[in-house]
């Protein structure tokens, strides 16, 4: 029985410690990118106070890679910008060992749940505009073999339309589930995401945030 109780106790806080949103009292991010060798990398983190971003560090991209370190007060919505990319890639800054993967036009952070929140739903945007691709070009061939009927580019538009209902479905579901254990992840994910929803999503969302369960 005493055995049980054991095995129970550190099984609790293994699953605690691996949904705590900060486990260490620094951080690190350690990031790769597929399309850049050398250059720069920058850190801004945003100061929700003043509504504007404020350059924290920055480190040298070699071989692809670049790291920063440092620590944090409490969790800071973060953004990454490569010298010369006009993108900038958001997350969520804690006191964790991180990880940013950049590639292929998309990315992901792992090292924290928030993070982990995210790049779900960078994924899920990811595959939806694969998909949205995929039906587009489908659609131009059959234009240009003189191939598309009524019924095909009814079949197309249908299909193309299903899939903005069925992301946008999935993105507010997963946003519902998160957002009340990790506010700040919500604030960041509306940043993110906010223009690919409806303003009646985006007013569920907002009430979460307002009003936690």
């Amino acid at each position: 029985m005493l055995k049980n109780s054991i095995i129970a106790t550190v099984v609790a806080l293994v699953l605690s410690a691996c949904s705590a949103e900060t486990q260490q009292k620094t951080y690190s991010l350690d990031g790769s990118v597929d399309a850049l060798r050398d250059g720069k990398a920058y850190l801004y983190v945003l100061l929700p106070e003043y509504q504007k971003l404020m350059l924290l560090d920055s480190a040298d991209v070699r071989h692809g890679g670049f790291r920063f370190s440092g620590t944090v007060d409490e969790p800071m919505e973060a953004f990454v910008r490569l010298k010369g990319d006009t993108a900038a890639y958001c997350f969520v800054l804690t006191n964790n060992w991180l990880t940013m993967t950049i590639e292929d036009g998309t990315y992901s952070v792992q090292g924290s749940p928030s993070n982990r929140a995210l790049s779900q739903l960078l994924a899920d945007r990811y595959a939806f505009e694969k998909r949205r691709e995929s039906l587009q070009a489908a659609y131009k061939k059959q234009s240009a073999d003189s191939t598309l009927t009524k019924v095909v580019e009814d079949s197309l538009m249908t299909a193309y339309h299903q899939a903005g209902v069925d992301y946008r479905r999935l993105l507010l579901e997963r946003l519902t589930k998160k957002v009340p254990g990790y506010p700040l992840m919500g604030r960041v994910a509306l940043r993110m995401f906010g223009g690919e929803m409806l303003q009646c999503e985006i007013d569920s969302v907002s009430l979460l945030l307002k009003n936690p369960r």
